[in-house]
């Protein structure tokens, strides 16, 4: 009772009391641990929790999915799948396999890849299937498997009574978990959320003024009566309702009030509005209609709808329930009135269950977002590398000015990185602390960063890069996974690296690579106005002319994506200029002699009184004594 009202401290009371009397009081125990989850005591819930999985089987199923919630909550994912893998060891076989079931949220392409694979092929088709899922790859639990288990256990203790081992209410809610909106018939909710209002009200306006009356005529308990609805203006947004017949005067509500003898006998005539509406019909008489489905469900009907604006663009899904058992279905076309008739069209390309197949073609499915995102940059670039290798560096920038006090306070982040190969194999997976010094006298600007790298030598070919960053509690963090190829550098013919954007190029004796230049890297790819722009790359398989000597040409072309070219003034580079020559792009051109087959080269401009935008950079070689030639080309960001 305390719980209900609210009365938080008295329901830890009163559970304290009940344990002290009786000590084996498991429900208490139970309820208890829910009371500390809502106070905030996390790490004494999941305590409780995982004490009666071990000693009350009969309260497991009921245990595991708040605890698998909390250990998110806790950023403790590997906890969680250990007691995934724990309680997987122990259930039969049947539900062991719908939950390990990928099909349950792949997309379709997925799930028929999968169901045409040989079974000893699928295990690692599973693997590669959360691998590519997984938010946090630099971290070795992965949070989307473990929120698919929580969804499957909930969706069997609280979607099952009617239909096993859960009904459509379950498939959606294991698909895109929990629903920004709820609704049902004997519990209506209005959307308050903005993101939920939007998505009501533009789905609202899109169904034609017909359909709309029939919704309305339905809908809702005050209007009994079958009679037909009027909509006062153009757009179908005004609507009254006046008519208040007993709830017991059309006992049967597929009855045809048209002329019809029966309600298998339905005019098909368009309809004409017989009766004036007044305000009586709540949610219906504003500017859209609230807490009730978009879809025509008769009064008497159990209905529910949830609304997810985060999926495919913002959807609302509709279940009805035909028996007290509540097996919720998607609901028919609706029938027996002459509306229904003239709108069946709409209402056949409306149906929710054709809603729900066009969103999982659209979205497959949903991983909520961090609740607390701490953004970066990240870029990743390649070099030659030792023997046959090839060298991956990963840069890392976080703008320090969207960090809070807390963490500017603490001097240091967390940054990790996690290779995979073309399948999702791991490769490499490591955190390290990522420090910075923040002077407390100066205001941090946008292009404010704590900038770090790590160097990895690999095999050239294919692979899939994850890259995150987080603060010290895990509180702040966000991730992302890109694919990317390593290319191999060995060989005669001539080859130039991928291009570096950086903040600073100078020469460091100590540097140990890139020909003893010591290169600041620029992840954003973003200058502020009055930066310059450097670049730095490497030039491999230069050939020697007679006199031992190498000559080859550096052509750099600069064009924006739109707008006036760049206006550019040359700081530093390597070798002679031969020229810059300005039209819709700028190229700038140097000639270099050297003796040696690899060269380290950088370029360094000034852009003031350039516009604001994107622009691209291309760096062409031309190797003079052979006359091969090789490019590559990078984007860069000039802010406002």
């Amino acid at each position: 009772v305390f719980e209900r009202e609210g009365k938080i401290e008295a329901a830890e009371k009163a559970y304290t009391r009940q344990i002290v009397v009786n000590p084996m009081h498991a429900r208490a125990r139970f309820d208890l641990g829910r009371i500390w989850l809502k106070q905030g005591q996390r790490a004494r819930a999941t305590h409780v929790w995982r004490e009666l999985m071990d000693t009350r089987p009969e309260l497991r199923e009921e245990c595991l999915p708040l605890l698998l919630g909390v250990y998110q909550l806790m950023g403790q994912t590997g906890e969680a799948q250990k007691v995934m893998a724990e309680y997987l060891r122990t259930v039969d076989e049947h539900t062991r396999g719908l939950l390990q079931d990928i099909r349950l949220i792949a997309t379709l392409k997925e799930a028929a890849t999968y169901e045409a694979l040989p079974p000893e092929q699928q295990p690692d088709f599973v693997r590669m299937f959360w691998q590519r899922r997984d938010p946090t790859p630099a971290t070795p639990g992965n949070e989307r498997l473990v929120e698919h288990y929580r969804r499957v256990l909930y969706a069997m203790q609280h979607f099952s009574t009617g239909r096993k081992p859960w009904d459509r209410r379950g498939e959606i809610y294991i698909r895109y978990g929990e629903p920004a909106h709820k609704s049902r018939s004997g519990d209506v909710r209005y959307e308050t959320d903005p993101d939920v209002v939007r998505v009501k009200e533009r789905l609202w306006l899109g169904i034609p003024v017909d359909g709309r009356k029939e919704i309305i005529a339905r809908m809702g308990r005050l209007r009994t009566s079958l009679q037909d609805v009027a909509i006062q203006d153009e757009y179908g947004l005004e609507v009254t309702v006046n008519d208040f017949e007993a709830i017991d005067f059309e006992l049967n509500p597929n009855r045809s009030r048209f002329g019809a003898t029966s309600y298998n006998q339905v005019s098909t005539d368009r309809y004409q509005p017989t009766v004036e509406l007044s305000g009586y019909d709540r949610g219906a008489s504003d500017k859209t209609v609230r807490g009730y489905p978009l879809y025509p469900i008769d009064s008497g009907t159990r209905w529910e709808y949830w609304i997810y604006p985060d999926v495919a663009g913002g959807i609302e899904v509709v279940f009805t329930a035909l028996d007290r058992k509540g097996n919720y279905i998607y609901p028919d076309i609706p029938q027996g009135r002459s509306e229904s008739h003239f709108n069946m069209g709409l209402w056949t390309d409306r149906r929710p269950d054709r809603q729900v197949a066009s969103a999982i073609q659209a979205q497959a499915d949903l991983m909520p977002p961090f609740d607390d995102v701490l953004n970066f940059h990240f870029d990743a670039v390649d070099f030659q590398g030792k023997d046959e290798y090839s060298r991956l560096e990963v840069y890392y920038g976080v703008p320090l000015a969207n960090l809070p006090d807390s963490v500017q306070a603490t001097g240091v982040l967390e940054r990790g990185i996690a290779l995979f190969d073309s399948t999702w194999r791991p490769v490499y997976r490591k955190m390290a602390p990522l420090p910075f010094a923040v002077d407390a006298t100066d205001s941090l600007g946008a292009g404010d960063l704590a900038v770090d790298q790590i160097a990895l030598n690999l095999s050239p070919g294919n692979y899939h890069l994850g890259v995150e960053v987080r603060s010290p509690k895990g509180n702040m963090r966000s991730a992302y996974t890109r694919s990317l190829t390593v290319e191999p550098y060995t060989g005669p013919s001539l080859m130039l690296s991928d291009i570096e954007m950086a903040g600073l190029v100078v020469e460091d004796a100590s540097s140990k690579v890139k020909g003893g230049h010591k290169v600041v890297p620029m992840p954003s790819k973003t200058y502020l106005p009055g930066q310059p722009v450097t670049i730095y790359y490497e030039v491999y398989g230069l050939t020697f002319d007679e006199f031992s000597q190498t000559r080859y040409q550096m052509d750099y072309k600069i064009s924006p994506r739109k707008g006036k070219p760049l206006v550019v003034t040359i700081l530093r580079a390597v070798g002679t200029l031969l020229g810059i020559e300005e039209k819709k792009e700028v190229t700038i051109s140097y000639e270099q002699v050297g003796t040696r087959k690899t060269e380290h080269n950088y370029l360094e401009i000034d852009v003031k009184g350039s516009e604001a935008g994107r622009y691209e950079l291309e760096v062409a070689v031309t190797d003079l004594n052979t006359g091969t030639k090789v490019a590559k080309d990078v984007v860069f960001f000039i802010a406002r």
